[in-house]
C-alpha cells in the first residue's frame, strides 16, 4: 500500500488486492485490475477477517473502484455523505448496496445480492447499470428526497416515499411493486409477481408501468394512488380480481391501456364497508363499465370517488376470459421443454433470483431452450405460471 499526502487530503492507492483501506474523512481511489473485497474502515478490527464490508465509506469519504466489491454482509455500505464509484460488480449477502444519510453510490456493472440488491435512505442516491437482483427485494428506497436509478432488471421493489425508476423488467418473488407513502415509481417495461400483487400503489403514491402487469393474486392493488398501465393487467389467481380497489372512501385512478385478463369475470374487487369494524367484499364484473364521460375512449368502472380505466377495444367489452392454465413444463438433459403456449404471445422464463433467463413471442404451442444452471425456474405467459426444476 501506497500513501500519499496531497493537497491536505489524504490518498491512498492500492495496486493489489488489499484487507482493508480507510474510508472516513479521506479520498480513496483503488486501483487494480482484480477484483477487491475485505475493505473496510480503519480500526474496526472485527471487520478486517471477517470482511463484514466490501467497502464502508463515512463521513463525506470519495471512494473509486476499478473492479468488483464484495463483502460478507455488504458490498457497499456509504453514509454521511460519502460518494462511492464502483466501475464492476456490487455484492453482499445482506445488501449490494445501501446508501444512508445523502449518499451517492454508482455502480456499472450491476448488484447481486442473497437477501437484497439495494438500501437506500435519507435522500441518498444511487444509480446502477446492469441490474438489481436479491431473492427478497432488487430495491429497497425510503425518503422524500431518496433517488435510485437502474438501467436493468429488478428482482422486486419498494419505494416508500421515494423516486424510484427502472429502464427494464421488474420480476417480484412476492410483490412486484410497493409503492408506500407519495412514491414515485416507474418501469420502462413489464411488472410481474408469480406469487403475490403486481402492483401496490397506495398512500399517494403515483405508479406508471410502460408494459403489462402480472400478479400471481391481484394484478393491482390500489388505495388512494395513481397508476397509468401502459399493457395489459393479468392475474393468474381464478379467486383474484384484475384490480383491488382497499378503500371505499379514498381516491383510487388507474388507467389500464391494455385489456384486463383474469380467469374469472371479475374486473375490480371493492370493499364496502358495513360498520366500523365490518366489510364485504364486492365485484364489479365486464357488464358493469360504462363509457367514460372524463377520459374518451376508455371504458370507466367507478367505485365511489376511486376510478378504473380500460381502453375500450372497440368491441365494447375489455376482458378476456383465461382457461385453466395450460402452460406445462418439465427439463431433460439440461433443456427446459414448455407446452400449451399461446402463438402470437410473449412468454418468459425467470430463475429464482427474478432474472430473466429467456423471453420471446411463441411461434408454436411448444418450446424448447437451453438453460444456462442447475436450479429451479418459472414460467409466465398470458398470466399463467408453472415452475420446472433443472437439477
Amino acid at each position: 500500500m501506497k500513501i500519499i499526502q496531497k493537497s491536505g487530503l489524504l490518498t491512498i492507492v492500492i495496486m493489489l488486492l488489499s484487507n482493508f483501506v480507510h474510508a472516513k474523512e479521506a479520498y480513496i481511489s483503488v486501483i487494480t485490475a482484480m477484483e477487491v473485497t475485505n475493505v473496510c474502515t480503519i480500526g474496526e478490527t472485527n471487520d478486517v477477517t471477517g470482511g463484514h464490508y466490501g467497502v464502508k465509506a463515512d463521513n463525506n469519504a470519495t471512494v473509486t473502484v476499478y473492479g468488483d466489491i464484495t463483502g460478507n454482509a455488504w458490498g457497499v455500505y456509504a453514509l454521511n455523505g460519502s460518494v462511492v464509484k464502483v466501475s464492476g460488480i456490487a455484492s453482499g449477502s445482506t445488501y449490494g448496496i445501501e446508501a444512508l444519510g445523502s449518499s451517492n453510490v454508482t455502480v456499472t456493472g450491476g448488484v447481486v445480492s442473497e437477501l437484497n440488491g439495494i438500501g437506500a435512505k435519507s435522500g441518498s442516491k444511487v444509480s446502477v447499470s446492469g441490474g438489481a437482483t436479491g431473492n427478497q427485494f432488487g430495491v429497497i428506497a425510503e425518503g422524500n428526497a431518496t433517488v435510485v436509478t437502474v438501467y436493468g432488471d429488478v428482482s422486486g421493489l419498494v419505494a416508500i416515499g421515494s423516486n424510484v425508476t427502472v429502464a427494464g423488467d421488474v420480476i417480484g418473488n412476492f410483490n412486484g411493486v410497493d409503492a408506500q407513502s407519495n412514491a414515485a415509481v416507474t418501469v420502462s417495461g413489464s411488472v410481474t409477481s408469480v406469487t403475490s400483487v403486481g402492483v401496490i400503489a397506495i398512500t399517494g403514491s403515483t405508479v406508471s408501468i410502460s408494459r403489462s402487469v402480472i400478479g400471481g393474486s391481484s394484478g393491482i392493488v390500489a388505495d388512494n394512488a395513481t397508476v397509468m398501465i401502459g399493457g395489459d393487467v393479468m392475474s393468474a389467481n381464478p379467486e383474484s380480481s384484475g384490480v383491488r380497489i382497499n378503500s371505499h372512501s379514498s381516491r383510487a385512478e388507474v388507467t389500464i391501456d391494455g385489456q384486463v385478463k383474469v380467469l374469472n369475470e371479475c374486473i375490480v374487487e371493492y370493499f364496502i364497508q358495513t360498520a366500523p369494524d365490518s366489510y364485504y367484499i364486492a365485484f364489479l364484473k365486464r357488464a358493469d363499465n360504462l363509457p367514460s364521460s372524463t377520459k374518451s375512449g376508455y371504458l370507466e368502472y367507478a367505485v365511489g370517488t376511486n376510478y378504473v380505466w380500460v381502453k375500450d377495444n372497440g368491441t365494447g367489452t375489455d376482458i378476456i376470459a383465461q382457461p385453466t392454465s395450460a402452460l406445462k413444463a418439465f427439463v431433460k438433459n439440461g433443456r427446459l421443454r414448455v407446452s400449451g403456449l399461446t402463438v402470437g404471445d410473449l412468454y418468459t422464463v425467470y430463475n429464482l433470483f427474478g432474472m430473466v433467463v429467456h423471453q420471446s413471442m411463441a411461434t408454436a404451442e411448444e418450446a424448447e431452450i437451453n438453460l444456462p444452471a442447475k436450479g429451479i425456474y418459472i414460467i409466465v405467459s398470458l398470466g399463467q405460471s408453472v415452475k420446472a426444476g433443472n437439477f
